[in-house]
Protein backbone atom coordinates (compact mmCIF):
# COMPACT_ATOMS: atom_id res chain seq x y z
CA UNK A 1 0.00 0.00 0.00
CA UNK A 2 1.40 3.35 -1.07
CA UNK A 3 1.52 6.07 1.56
CA UNK A 4 -0.44 9.17 0.63
CA UNK A 5 1.10 12.56 1.25
CA UNK A 6 -1.46 15.02 2.56
CA UNK A 7 -0.73 18.59 1.49
CA UNK A 8 -2.41 21.24 3.64
CA UNK A 9 -4.92 23.55 1.95
CA UNK A 10 -3.46 27.02 2.35
CA UNK A 11 -5.17 30.33 1.56
CA UNK A 12 -4.46 32.67 -1.33
CA UNK A 13 -1.28 34.69 -0.74
CA UNK A 14 -3.10 38.02 -0.94
CA UNK A 15 -5.41 36.94 1.89
CA UNK A 16 -2.51 35.38 3.75
CA UNK A 17 -0.37 38.52 3.75
CA UNK A 18 -3.14 41.03 4.41
CA UNK A 19 -5.05 39.20 7.13
CA UNK A 20 -2.37 37.63 9.32
CA UNK A 21 -1.67 39.93 12.27
CA UNK A 22 0.63 40.23 14.05
CA UNK A 23 3.15 38.96 11.53
CA UNK A 24 5.85 36.80 13.10
CA UNK A 25 8.66 34.52 12.16
CA UNK A 26 6.29 31.56 12.41
CA UNK A 27 4.21 33.23 9.70
CA UNK A 28 7.25 33.32 7.45
CA UNK A 29 7.82 29.63 8.09
CA UNK A 30 4.16 29.14 7.14
CA UNK A 31 4.79 30.82 3.78
CA UNK A 32 7.87 28.67 3.29
CA UNK A 33 5.81 25.51 3.80
CA UNK A 34 3.29 26.88 1.32
CA UNK A 35 6.04 27.30 -1.27
CA UNK A 36 7.77 24.01 -0.56
CA UNK A 37 4.71 21.76 -0.71
CA UNK A 38 2.29 23.58 -2.98
CA UNK A 39 4.11 25.83 -5.39
CA UNK A 40 7.49 24.45 -6.40
CA UNK A 41 7.29 21.29 -8.52
CA UNK A 42 10.49 19.82 -9.86
CA UNK A 43 11.14 21.46 -13.21
CA UNK A 44 13.56 18.93 -14.67
CA UNK A 45 15.65 21.81 -16.06
CA UNK A 46 19.37 21.27 -16.09
CA UNK A 47 21.06 23.49 -13.55
CA UNK A 48 23.84 24.45 -15.92
CA UNK A 49 21.31 25.79 -18.42
CA UNK A 50 20.01 28.23 -15.83
CA UNK A 51 23.11 29.19 -13.89
CA UNK A 52 26.07 28.64 -16.14
CA UNK A 53 28.61 28.02 -13.39
CA UNK A 54 29.02 25.93 -10.26
CA UNK A 55 27.57 22.65 -9.06
CA UNK A 56 23.94 21.82 -9.83
CA UNK A 57 21.50 23.15 -7.21
CA UNK A 58 20.07 20.51 -4.92
CA UNK A 59 16.43 21.51 -5.49
CA UNK A 60 14.14 23.46 -7.78
CA UNK A 61 13.55 25.85 -4.86
CA UNK A 62 17.26 26.61 -4.94
CA UNK A 63 17.05 27.25 -8.69
CA UNK A 64 14.23 29.74 -8.15
CA UNK A 65 16.09 31.60 -5.42
CA UNK A 66 19.24 31.81 -7.51
CA UNK A 67 17.19 33.41 -10.28
CA UNK A 68 15.72 35.76 -7.65
CA UNK A 69 19.11 37.12 -6.64
CA UNK A 70 20.25 37.37 -10.25
CA UNK A 71 17.27 39.68 -10.80
CA UNK A 72 17.71 41.89 -7.75
CA UNK A 73 18.97 45.46 -7.82
CA UNK A 74 21.90 46.84 -5.85
CA UNK A 75 21.44 49.13 -2.86
CA UNK A 76 24.53 51.22 -2.12
CA UNK A 77 25.27 53.26 1.00
CA UNK A 78 28.47 55.26 1.33
CA UNK A 79 29.81 56.40 4.71
CA UNK A 80 32.55 58.92 5.48
CA UNK A 81 33.69 58.11 9.03
CA UNK A 82 30.29 56.66 9.88
CA UNK A 83 28.26 59.47 8.33
CA UNK A 84 26.05 58.34 5.46
CA UNK A 85 26.74 60.58 2.47
CA UNK A 86 25.11 58.52 -0.29
CA UNK A 87 22.15 56.17 -0.58
CA UNK A 88 21.38 54.85 -4.04
CA UNK A 89 19.33 51.98 -5.48
CA UNK A 90 20.70 50.84 -8.82
CA UNK A 91 18.53 49.01 -11.34
CA UNK A 92 20.36 45.96 -12.60
CA UNK A 93 18.27 45.54 -15.76
CA UNK A 94 21.01 46.84 -18.06
CA UNK A 95 23.96 46.33 -15.76
CA UNK A 96 26.13 43.44 -14.66
CA UNK A 97 27.57 45.28 -11.71
CA UNK A 98 29.01 48.51 -10.34
CA UNK A 99 31.98 50.78 -10.94
CA UNK A 100 32.91 53.07 -8.03
CA UNK A 101 34.58 56.27 -9.22
CA UNK A 102 35.71 59.58 -7.66
CA UNK A 103 33.48 62.65 -8.14
CA UNK A 104 33.58 63.97 -11.70
CA UNK A 105 35.09 60.79 -13.18
CA UNK A 106 33.37 58.31 -15.50
CA UNK A 107 34.10 54.59 -15.41
CA UNK A 108 33.60 53.94 -19.14
CA UNK A 109 32.27 50.41 -18.68
CA UNK A 110 29.15 49.81 -20.75
CA UNK A 111 28.06 46.78 -18.71
CA UNK A 112 28.60 48.43 -15.30
CA UNK A 113 26.75 51.27 -13.58
CA UNK A 114 28.88 54.12 -12.26
CA UNK A 115 28.60 54.94 -8.57
CA UNK A 116 30.12 58.37 -8.01
CA UNK A 117 31.54 58.67 -4.51
CA UNK A 118 30.53 62.08 -3.05
CA UNK A 119 32.90 65.03 -2.96
CA UNK A 120 34.25 65.33 0.62
CA UNK A 121 33.73 69.10 0.46
CA UNK A 122 30.44 68.36 2.23
CA UNK A 123 32.37 67.40 5.39
CA UNK A 124 32.76 69.93 8.19
CA UNK A 125 36.09 68.52 9.32
CA UNK A 126 38.56 69.96 6.80
CA UNK A 127 41.36 67.57 7.76
CA UNK A 128 39.05 64.60 7.27
CA UNK A 129 37.94 66.07 3.92
CA UNK A 130 41.57 66.42 2.82
CA UNK A 131 42.48 62.82 3.68
CA UNK A 132 39.27 61.52 2.08
CA UNK A 133 39.94 63.42 -1.14
CA UNK A 134 43.45 62.00 -1.23
CA UNK A 135 42.03 58.47 -1.09
CA UNK A 136 39.38 59.23 -3.70
CA UNK A 137 42.01 60.36 -6.20
CA UNK A 138 43.59 56.92 -5.92
CA UNK A 139 40.29 55.19 -6.71
CA UNK A 140 40.36 56.33 -10.38
CA UNK A 141 39.81 54.81 -12.92
CA UNK A 142 37.51 52.71 -10.76
CA UNK A 143 36.72 49.89 -8.35
CA UNK A 144 34.67 47.22 -10.10
CA UNK A 145 32.08 44.73 -8.87
CA UNK A 146 30.85 42.43 -11.63
CA UNK A 147 28.49 39.45 -11.74
CA UNK A 148 29.75 36.52 -13.79
CA UNK A 149 27.64 33.37 -13.68
CA UNK A 150 26.64 32.85 -10.06
CA UNK A 151 29.64 34.72 -8.63
CA UNK A 152 30.24 38.34 -7.68
CA UNK A 153 33.79 39.42 -8.54
CA UNK A 154 35.76 42.49 -7.50
CA UNK A 155 38.81 44.35 -8.81
CA UNK A 156 40.51 47.72 -8.31
CA UNK A 157 42.14 49.67 -11.10
CA UNK A 158 43.64 52.55 -9.14
CA UNK A 159 46.37 52.85 -6.54
CA UNK A 160 43.94 53.01 -3.59
CA UNK A 161 43.83 49.66 -1.81
CA UNK A 162 40.33 48.28 -1.21
CA UNK A 163 39.36 45.67 1.36
CA UNK A 164 36.08 43.76 1.39
CA UNK A 165 34.12 41.93 4.06
CA UNK A 166 30.68 40.41 4.44
CA UNK A 167 30.06 42.38 7.63
CA UNK A 168 30.85 45.72 9.22
CA UNK A 169 31.36 43.88 12.50
CA UNK A 170 34.42 41.77 13.20
CA UNK A 171 33.25 38.23 13.84
CA UNK A 172 34.81 34.80 13.53
CA UNK A 173 33.95 33.10 10.27
CA UNK A 174 33.16 36.30 8.35
CA UNK A 175 34.68 36.13 4.89
CA UNK A 176 36.96 39.00 3.92
CA UNK A 177 39.89 39.87 1.70
CA UNK A 178 41.37 42.57 -0.49
CA UNK A 179 40.72 43.50 -4.12
CA UNK A 180 43.67 42.96 -6.41
CA UNK A 181 44.80 45.50 -8.97
CA UNK A 182 43.80 44.62 -12.55
CA UNK A 183 42.69 41.11 -11.54
CA UNK A 184 39.19 40.01 -10.58
CA UNK A 185 38.81 37.97 -7.39
CA UNK A 186 35.61 36.20 -6.23
CA UNK A 187 33.96 37.76 -3.20
CA UNK A 188 30.50 36.16 -3.19
CA UNK A 189 29.15 32.78 -4.32
CA UNK A 190 25.44 33.02 -5.04
CA UNK A 191 24.77 29.29 -5.08
CA UNK A 192 26.51 28.78 -1.74
CA UNK A 193 24.53 31.69 -0.28
CA UNK A 194 21.21 30.22 -1.44
CA UNK A 195 22.13 26.80 -0.04
CA UNK A 196 22.99 28.40 3.31
CA UNK A 197 19.75 30.41 3.26
CA UNK A 198 17.67 27.27 2.69
CA UNK A 199 19.62 25.65 5.52
CA UNK A 200 18.74 28.63 7.72
CA UNK A 201 15.05 28.24 6.88
CA UNK A 202 15.26 24.56 7.77
CA UNK A 203 17.03 25.31 11.05
CA UNK A 204 20.37 23.76 10.08
CA UNK A 205 22.50 26.92 10.31
CA UNK A 206 22.39 30.66 10.92
CA UNK A 207 21.21 33.22 8.38
CA UNK A 208 23.94 34.05 5.83
CA UNK A 209 24.98 37.60 5.08
CA UNK A 210 23.69 39.29 1.94
CA UNK A 211 25.62 42.54 2.41
CA UNK A 212 29.15 43.35 1.27
CA UNK A 213 31.33 46.05 2.75
CA UNK A 214 34.20 47.83 1.00
CA UNK A 215 36.82 49.82 2.90
CA UNK A 216 38.87 52.23 0.79
CA UNK A 217 42.49 52.97 1.63
CA UNK A 218 42.51 51.39 5.10
CA UNK A 219 42.81 47.76 6.11
CA UNK A 220 39.61 46.01 7.08
CA UNK A 221 38.74 44.16 9.27
CA UNK A 222 40.76 46.11 11.82
CA UNK A 223 40.84 44.94 15.43
CA UNK A 224 42.02 48.39 16.55
CA UNK A 225 39.33 50.46 14.86
CA UNK A 226 35.55 50.23 14.42
CA UNK A 227 34.12 50.74 10.94
CA UNK A 228 32.65 54.15 11.79
CA UNK A 229 36.18 55.51 12.19
CA UNK A 230 37.21 54.54 8.66
CA UNK A 231 37.41 57.36 6.12
CA UNK A 232 35.44 55.61 3.36
CA UNK A 233 33.17 52.60 3.85
CA UNK A 234 30.65 51.38 1.28
CA UNK A 235 27.83 48.92 1.93
CA UNK A 236 26.41 47.03 -1.04
CA UNK A 237 23.21 45.05 -0.49
CA UNK A 238 20.94 42.90 -2.57
CA UNK A 239 17.71 44.85 -3.09
CA UNK A 240 14.81 42.62 -4.27
CA UNK A 241 12.69 44.16 -7.02
CA UNK A 242 9.51 42.88 -5.37
CA UNK A 243 10.05 44.86 -2.14
CA UNK A 244 8.17 47.99 -3.07
CA UNK A 245 5.77 46.36 -5.52
CA UNK A 246 4.32 43.59 -3.37
CA UNK A 247 4.88 44.03 0.37
CA UNK A 248 2.68 46.77 1.87
CA UNK A 249 4.63 49.37 3.81
CA UNK A 250 2.40 48.94 6.86
CA UNK A 251 3.47 45.30 7.13
CA UNK A 252 7.11 46.32 7.41
CA UNK A 253 6.55 49.24 9.77
CA UNK A 254 3.68 48.26 12.05
CA UNK A 255 4.87 44.69 12.58
CA UNK A 256 8.53 45.60 13.18
CA UNK A 257 10.01 43.08 10.77
CA UNK A 258 13.73 42.61 11.10
CA UNK A 259 15.88 42.95 7.99
CA UNK A 260 16.34 39.18 7.79
CA UNK A 261 12.61 38.53 8.23
CA UNK A 262 11.88 41.04 5.46
CA UNK A 263 14.25 39.22 3.12
CA UNK A 264 12.60 35.92 4.04
CA UNK A 265 9.18 37.33 3.18
CA UNK A 266 10.37 38.87 -0.10
CA UNK A 267 11.89 35.58 -1.15
CA UNK A 268 8.68 33.77 -0.34
CA UNK A 269 6.57 36.18 -2.36
CA UNK A 270 9.00 36.03 -5.25
CA UNK A 271 8.85 32.24 -5.36
CA UNK A 272 5.07 32.41 -5.45
CA UNK A 273 5.10 34.97 -8.25
CA UNK A 274 7.41 32.80 -10.33
CA UNK A 275 5.41 29.62 -9.88
CA UNK A 276 1.83 30.85 -9.91
CA UNK A 277 -0.03 34.10 -10.59
CA UNK A 278 -1.64 34.49 -7.19
CA UNK A 279 -1.76 38.31 -7.05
Amino acid sequence: MTAKIVIPQLPNLHTLVSSYKPISFSFLIYIYIYILFCKVPYSGMAAEDTIGYGNPPSSSLELIWISFFLETDFEVRTFYRGRQVLHQVIDKVNSRGLCFVPPGIRGNYLDLTDVSLPDPIILNDKLQAEYTLRLLKGVSPGVLLRIEGNQLWGMRRGTCHVYWSQSEIQEDGIQHGNLLKEKFVPIFNLQLFVSDLIGYMEGRNGCPNYNWWLCFGEEWPDSNCVWKKKLIMVQVSSCPKVRHMIIPLELKVSHHLSEKEELFLYLAVYCLLLTDSVI
